[in-house]
């Protein structure tokens, strides 16, 4: 199956539903169930420098970014659009998408032909999305459609 990474603390979902494998203690914050998650399976929250070069991202693999974390997003989108990937969503609103773009450029990144066919912003169809649910389902469909 292919290969979504979402660099939102870089959460690597490998195809594999969490419905269900998550723990549902209602005393901890849904960050807390997933980092409780993440133990379990191994994964671990990772920063993009340390996680992004070791994935074997090709022609069918997708990431997104958004971590809420401007120089986290800057170095993961970075490395997504210089890996294999063929799609890189970049979500967040345009004005600071627009900011980590100029940035990448005055750090001398080059976002040549190659990089700018495979970025993705906003990120996601416009299906009307307004809940995380629906704004996910729009980010899947648009990645599924480009790969």
């Amino acid at each position: 199956m292919r290969k979504i990474a979402a660099a939102a603390s870089l959460l690597l979902l490998i195809a594999a539903p969490m419905q269900g494998q998550v723990s549902r203690d209602a005393d901890k914050t849904p960050k807390e169930r997933l980092n409780d998650f993440l133990d379990e399976t191994g994964q671990g929250m990772k920063k993009a420098g340390e996680t992004i070069p070791g994935l074997a991202l090709d022609e069918r693999s997708a990431a997104v970014v958004m971590s809420h974390v401007f120089e986290r997003d800057k170095e993961a989108l970075r490395r997504f659009l210089e890996s294999g990937a063929a799609y890189v969503g970049l979500q967040g609103n345009r004005r600071r998408s627009e900011r980590l773009l100029k940035e990448l450029a005055e750090d001398g990144f080059a976002l040549d032909d190659a990089k700018r066919t495979k970025l993705h912003w906003p990120v996601g169809l416009d299906i009307g999305a307004e809940s995380p649910e629906a704004i996910a389902l729009s980010i899947l469909a648009e990645a599924h459609a480009v790969l």
